[in-house]
Parts: C-alpha cells; sequence; structure tokens
C-alpha cells in the first residue's frame, strides 16, 4: 500500500496547481489590536499605546497557524491626524508570509462626543513557500518532486477603513487590501497561483454601565472573502473596576472560549483568550496572548470631546 504523506496546502498545490491564501487571521483579542484591520482606528486610543501579539492556532496540530503581530498607535491629541505602524507574520506548514503596513487617519467630528475616522493603508506582504522539510513517500521511500521547489515575492497593497466612535458605543467597517494580488511560479509547463483577496470586515459593539465598578461590553467581528467561507466573532466582556477584564466569545470557525485582560501596573496590560473547536470530529484548541504597554499618555488638557471621552476598545 502506497505511503503517502501530503500536508493540507501541499496536498492542494498538487492537485490543483492553484493556493488561494486562507482568510486574514481573526484574532481573539481585536479590540485591542484594531488598527491590524482598519486603519482608521490608528490614533484613536487614549494615549500612545504598543500591542504585542501571539497566536497560537489549533495548538495540537503538526503545522498548524501560528500569529505574531506587533502594532503601534499614535493619538490625535489637538489635531485631526492619526499615525499607526503594524507587522504581522502568519505561518501555515510551509507557507510564511509577513505584511508589513503604515496606518493614516483622520477625524471628522461630528458632535461634542461622536466622531468618524477615515482611514488608509499602505504596505507590502513578504510571502515565502518554503518545501526544504516536506517528505513524499512511495514504494521506495521518500521520492523527489522538482516541480515542488522553494519561491518568494513581495507584493504592495492599499487599504481603507471607516471609523465611528462615541463614548459607549463604535462601528467600524473596513477592507485592509484592496488590491487583488497573484503570486505565481511557472516551471517546466506547470503553474502555481496563490491569490490575495480583499477582505471585508465589519464591527460593532457598546457599553452597558452596571454601576461605577461594572459594565458590560458586548461586540461582534464580521469578516467575508470571496472563495472563503465568512467568518462571525460574537463576544461579551465584563469590566471590573480599571484593573480586570473578562468575557465569553463565539467564533463559527475557531469554538467557544473566554477572553480575559489584567492592568499589571500603570500603562501596562496583558491578556488571553482560549478558544476550543466546536466540531465533534476535532479536538484542537486555540491560544492567544497578548501585551499592551502604553507609550505616552495623553495630555491632560486635550479637548475634552476627543481624549477624556470613554474608550469602546481600548
Amino acid at each position: 500500500m502506497n505511503k503517502l504523506k501530503f500536508t493540507l496546502p501541499l496536498f492542494f498545490v498538487c492537485l490543483t496547481g492553484n493556493l488561494f491564501a486562507q482568510q486574514q487571521v481573526t484574532q481573539a483579542l481585536y479590540k485591542h489590536h484594531f488598527n491590524i484591520i482598519n486603519p482608521a482606528v490608528a490614533g484613536t486610543q487614549e494615549g500612545s499605546f504598543l500591542n504585542l501579539t501571539s497566536r497560537n492556532q489549533w495548538a495540537s496540530l503538526d503545522g498548524a497557524p501560528k500569529t505574531t503581530a506587533l502594532s503601534v498607535g499614535f493619538p490625535h491629541r489637538y489635531k485631526r491626524v492619526g499615525l499607526g505602524f503594524s507587522v504581522v507574520n502568519d505561518q501555515f506548514n510551509i507557507e510564511n508570509q509577513t505584511y508589513v503596513a503604515a496606518d493614516f487617519s483622520y477625524r471628522l467630528q461630528m458632535s461634542r462626543s461622536t466622531s468618524v475616522y477615515l482611514g488608509l493603508k499602505a504596505g507590502y506582504n513578504a510571502y515565502r513557500l518554503n518545501f526544504d522539510n516536506q517528505n513524499i513517500y512511495g514504494y521506495e521511500g521518500v521520492v523527489t518532486d522538482t516541480s515542488l521547489q522553494n519561491y518568494s515575492s513581495i507584493l504592495s497593497n492599499i487599504g481603507a477603513g471607516v471609523y465611528l466612535r462615541s463614548p459607549k458605543s463604535f462601528v467600524s467597517i473596513s477592507i485592509p487590501r484592496l488590491l487583488n494580488t497573484e503570486r505565481r511560479k511557472r516551471q517546466d509547463g506547470q503553474q502555481v497561483t496563490a491569490t490575495d483577496r480583499p477582505h471585508f470586515f465589519l464591527s460593532a459593539g457598546t457599553a452597558f454601565e452596571i454601576n461605577e465598578q461594572l459594565s458590560i461590553h458586548p461586540s461582534f467581528l464580521f469578516s467575508a472573502v470571496s472563495a472563503a467561507p465568512s467568518q462571525l466573532v460574537l463576544d461579551a466582556t465584563a469590566r471590573f473596576g480599571k484593573f480586570i477584564e473578562a468575557g465569553v466569545q463565539y467564533s463559527d470557525t475557531y469554538g467557544l472560549g473566554g477572553t480575559a485582560m489584567m492592568n499589571l501596573f500603570d500603562g501596562w496590560k496583558v491578556g488571553y483568550a482560549y478558544l476550543a473547536a466546536n466540531s465533534a470530529k476535532v479536538n484542537y484548541t486555540t491560544h492567544e496572548f497578548i501585551l499592551k504597554i502604553r507609550l505616552k499618555a495623553p495630555k491632560l488638557d486635550a479637548p475634552a470631546s476627543i481624549e477624556n471621552q470613554s474608550d469602546p476598545i481600548r
């Protein structure tokens, strides 16, 4: 009996000759890393922040997706312009890609407490296929397939977003990568194509104050892309004073789990999310960690309508 060892991405390369890049990763703690998917959010938080995230998806699966992300946002303060920067590295078996982007946002004051932010994102994606550690087995052991060779490319992209914010609610609409780019490799009459398709993101949330020490924050994140299933994330977070946040989250892709955030000391927060796959046929879990560091606090004399309003997605 043939011994065949194919990973999922390699299977599609051999049988179809086409790779459709998986949806952009939907993070469980997306509200703390929002400018990755919407450039309009850059600079809207109180103070300058640096965010670091590590996500290990389907942890017990060999070659499972792993994502590391860094983002920085600089506040609007008196000016209407906000700036941000992000780096996202995504690894999935033979596939490794790093997306580096700069964000620009512009604030339109709608009322004393409500603002609309318009955002633009520009960056590039460094993509690499690495077959060095992949073996294909036949009757006589390991066989060589000359059509499977390492490949790399760098492609630029742009994105846009709109973000509506009031003291107790927000609405976010964005397409972080607008261009439909293709990475191609032609060899011996065969062609392998990996396609990056535009991703649409819609998110909204609100806050209910129970008392001075307790508030509830429900929200959702919906994402869609052609040639792939849409994704929906529902979550509700309870904030206890200024130190602890805890919540539950459901994803129709990654399952049911919980999230938690804690203030370590002034300007430093750490968070964790756990998701369990909701399929009876799959028993894999996802772990996500975040470190949030406030680089600079907002000025105390900043306009009340901007800096002193509550932060619904902090």
